[in-house]
């Protein structure tokens, strides 16, 4: 499986944190922000950046991914 960690910043406290894209199952508009849905997990990680700003850190982060 790809990674796809990202650095985004939390709602709650505004610290940083890095999520690995590849395992989340969704991630939707909520509040300020995005919710980050991580399967097995009973919550989800709410971040301040919009989906939109996601989807090109994900993108980003692909870019300079390793090729095997």
């Amino acid at each position: 499986m790809t990674s796809k960690w990202i650095k985004c910043t939390l709602t709650e406290g505004k610290k940083p944190i890095r999520v690995n894209m590849a395992l989340a199952a969704t991630y939707v508009p909520h509040g300020v922000g995005t919710r980050i849905w991580i399967p097995g997990d009973q919550i989800g990680i709410d971040v301040v950046e919009m989906p939109e700003q996601i989807d090109a850190a994900i993108a980003d982060a692909l870019e300079d991914a390793p090729q095997a």
